[in-house]
């Protein structure tokens, strides 16, 4: 969702008319940053990052603190937020995930 959010600011930022889509680049600070890395890697439009990070929190949320969460507790987690994203689609109640 937070990556995505960068992708987003790109589509914007690149409709003006006064920006040159050649020189979009992005700065993100703490999770941002992460999240930034990770919008970058896939989104040849960003072309320049500045980031302040500790760690890269994207990797810590799918490998876990020092790469210690196993592949299968990853997919449980994942499953879980695909289904309260359908619960929450359909009017249910929201709930939190391990990851809020």
């Amino acid at each position: 969702m937070f990556v995505e959010d960068f992708h987003a600011a790109v589509d914007y930022l690149g409709t003006r008319p006064f920006v040159d889509r050649e020189r979009i680049g992005g700065i993100g600070m703490c999770g941002s940053g992460g999240f930034l890395l990770s919008a970058a890697g896939v989104d040849r439009r960003i072309k320049a990052v500045a980031t302040i990070v500790m760690y890269d929190i994207t990797r810590a949320q799918s490998k876990g603190w020092k790469d210690t969460q196993t592949e299968d507790k990853r997919n449980a987690i994942l499953d879980a937020i695909a289904e309260q994203r359908y619960a929450k689609f359909e009017g249910g109640q929201p709930t939190l995930t391990p990851r809020g």
